[in-house]
């Protein structure tokens, strides 16, 4: 097939709604020695195991194909009971196609997921690796791996841009690919080059608002930046809320592009007759959700589409600026966009809010010179976990889904009172992951205790609650610190069902913009009657702010926690307001003998020397590095409780260089529980990195060590499979 027929093909499968003949068609195309089966029919869901009747109403094999090596891949659809299935439900899809792969003895399964009255559906590739050895006897023995499932997906049909599968999907029916290779039709489902291509456009047009910005106003270069970033964080948001349908205008579900359809607004510009008014009166305030210039829209709270000077500062910006970004073809509106974030079993082949993360640390403030990389999913995921199993102490309840019922409900409370800080959190990789880790905890309680009794369960109210209580960041960075919020805001809004969502929490005092390193080592510190009486006072208050709506309520609130924080400066005898943990996180230091973080996770930033005063503040007179990430561990060691888990990707020049003597003696005091060293490729750097797992105990303990820095090639799926062999 020729590379025009090819995307003609694509485009008539998928920019439709779900269609048996045109898929078949498309699968016979793709895999021309395919094994299609005459006789097959839709089958009901009476033969499912009883957890996939409800979801699942009919099946069909299309088709299968054995490769030469012994892989095999089978081809079949999946007709789901609504269109919520389709687009929610991925552990159902997961679960059946796991069935369905295990009932057939494939290595993988190519499958739509389609319902009813859904112009929408889903194009998944599902693969378990398995291993094949040869017997003594010559026969050829399959052996599942400790690997799971990983599916990536498609979310394609009427209302879905078809720019991503075109340009993935097409090279993989030309003449020249014919029958491709599992590994072929995998890297045709990686985000990878989604995320490369999103990139490249963003830099481009964000550069051209900077230019922009630049000669038409009087800002100076960091608040430049940091009006584009915010401006773009604000439609960049709204665009993953579209995927929600509570943003309506001219009956469109594409909200923003209809809106910039539409112009100006009165006699003034599309920026400040409709976006101004919308972000800072249809977003931002209550009682303002209904307007001719933006529709109906949906009060949001949380502080993002709160008015600051730098907005002021910023008179107009042009129609024609927006036209790159939110025009049919423009950067929004070209990608297909999903509110749920991936993870290292469940790609989305689309931008999702990971990318907020992503395009910032990337471009937005060149953090790589100030020693800050970002940490990808799989190494984030493999560090939370092993944070977990430690705290836990149950590999089988984080690794493999496994309760004892007798154990349900110490597991509960722990996990009801950890507390877990990234004291560089950058975007905030590490606290949306360890929030999507609690949240699968706590929801196999749940079924646990749904066998026992019946109970309501809402994802939604379950990750406020994490965030709430379980989950504290720290990063010198403002608009880090902002798209840190601004994903956990989105890890919310995926799960709230309704029309009308609550208004987000105010994070400010959750997620804080402040400078780890600098403040007293805060368990040295005596309070007494008086200063304790300022803590429970600004415990409570900064509990009220967080669920505060109403502008007036939030800065009377907002005031009254600074005058706080300037009276216990003083008991300090600090003449600066100064970033104070015991102050800031006061709940966290307030608990007695379990005061501190139980579990410390961070990416700290490498390769940027400290001055001799902070370098004073830990080490005295001992002649340590001033490399920045030694005193993020000395800090790690403080703030974490006795027992607490402190795991931290680093240089790995603590373990052989002659200044990081002091730090190694700290060191191995404790329990070492791993070091995994790297390879460089993970954040395209030349500097050898580290993962170290410690416990703040002194417990003998076997080290685990790992060392695959100069042997492994680049290749996600091989390096998430190694860390979970080290895992177990």
């Amino acid at each position: 097939m020729d590379k025009t027929s090819a995307q003609n093909l694509i485009k008539d499968t998928f920019n439709y709604p779900f269609n048996e003949e045109k898929f078949s068609k498309f699968s016979v195309n793709l895999l021309e020695q395919i094994k299609t089966n005459s006789s097959s029919v839709w089958l009901d869901n009476t033969n499912l195991p009883l957890s996939l009747r409800e979801n699942v109403m009919q099946y069909k094999i299309f088709g299968q194909m054995e490769y030469e090596n012994g892989e095999k891949i089978i081809i079949s659809m999946i007709k789901l009971k609504s269109a919520e299935v389709v687009e929610k439900s991925r552990y159902i899809q997961r679960d059946f196609t796991k069935w369905l792969i295990d009932k057939n003895d494939s290595d993988a399964c190519l499958v739509s997921f389609f319902a009813d009255n859904y112009d929408d559906w889903r194009f998944s590739l599902v693969k378990i690796d398995y291993k094949r050895e040869e017997t003594k006897a010559g026969k050829i023995r399959v052996k599942q791996e400790l690997t799971p499932l990983k599916r990536y997906s498609y979310l394609v049909g009427k209302n879905e841009p078809n720019h991503t599968a075109q340009t993935q999907l097409s090279p993989l029916l030309l003449d020249e690919n014919k029958n491709p290779s599992l590994e072929m039709i995998t890297e045709a489902f990686g985000v990878e080059k989604v995320t490369k291509s999103f990139y490249q456009n963003y830099v481009i047009i964000f550069n051209k608002f900077e230019s922009y910005i630049n000669k038409n106003s009087k800002l100076n270069s960091e608040e430049i930046r940091m009006f584009a970033q915010t401006l773009f964080n604000r439609l960049m948001f709204i665009r993953f809320l579209e995927k929600k349908n509570w943003l309506k205008f001219n009956r469109s579900n594409k909200y923003l592009y209809s809106l910039y359809q539409e112009g100006n607004y009165g006699k003034k510009s599309f920026y400040n007759g409709r976006l101004k008014p919308l972000f800072f009166n249809g977003l931002g305030k209550e009682g303002f959700q209904e307007d001719a210039a933006y529709g109906k829209v949906c009060f949001l709270n949380g502080g993002l589409f709160e008015e600051n000077i730098i907005d002021n500062k910023v008179k107009d910006l042009p129609n024609k600026l927006f036209k790159d970004i939110l025009d049919h073809d423009g950067l929004f509106y070209r990608y297909n966009f999903t509110v749920e974030e991936s993870t290292p079993i469940e790609v989305q082949v689309s931008v999702d809010p990971e990318m907020l993360g992503k395009v910032f640390e990337e471009l937005i403030t060149g953090r790589e010179n100030i020693g800050a990389y970002y940490t990808p999913r799989e190494v984030v995921s493999f560090m939370c976990k092993e944070s977990l199993k430690k705290f836990i102490g149950d590999v089988d309840f984080i690794e493999n889904d496994k309760l004892q019922l007798n154990k349900l409900d110490r597991y509960k409370s722990l996990l009801s009172k950890i507390k877990i800080l990234d004291p560089a959190c950058g975007s905030g990789a590490y606290l949306v992951s360890m929030l999507n880790e609690l949240l699968r905890l706590n929801e196999l309680i749940y079924k646990k205790e749904k066998s026992l009794k019946n109970k309501n369960f809402s994802k939604y109210y379950l990750k406020l609650l994490i965030i709430q209580n379980n989950l504290y960041g720290v990063d010198i960075d403002e608009v880090a610190v902002q798209i840190a919020r601004l994903r956990l805001w989105l890890s919310l809004t995926v799960d709230y069902e309704g029309h009308k969502p609550e208004p987000l929490p105010n994070l400010d005092f959750k997620i804080e913009k402040g400078d780890s390193l600098i403040s007293t080592n805060v368990m040295a510190i005596q309070p007494d009657i008086f200063f304790d009486s300022l803590i429970k006072e600004y415990e409570v208050i900064k509990s009220k702010y967080q669920s505060a709506r109403k502008n007036e309520t939030k800065n009377k609130l907002f005031k009254k926690i600074k005058e706080i924080k300037k009276n216990i400066n003083t008991q300090y005898g600090n003449k600066q307001e100064t970033f104070e943990w015991r102050v800031e996180f006061a709940e966290v230091f307030s608990r007695g003998n379990d005061s501190g973080f139980d579990i410390i996770l961070a990416n700290p930033p490498y390769g940027i020397k400290v001055d001799d005063n902070l370098r004073e503040k830990y080490v005295q007179k001992e002649k340590l590095s001033k490399d920045s990430y030694a005193y993020f561990l000395l800090r790690g060691l403080e703030l974490l409780k006795q027992n607490g888990i402190l795991c931290y990707i680093i240089s790995d020049t603590w373990r052989t260089l002659r200044t990081f003597e002091p730090l190694r003696t700290r060191l191995l005091k404790y329990n070492i529980i791993h070091y995994v060293d790297l390879p460089q490729w993970i954040f395209d750097a030349t500097v050898n990195t580290n993962i170290l797992t410690l416990v703040k105990n002194e417990k003998d303990n076997e080290i685990v060590t790992a060392k695959f820095n100069s042997s492994l090639d680049k290749n996600w799926e091989i390096l998430n499979q190694t860390l979970k062999k080290i895992s177990q």
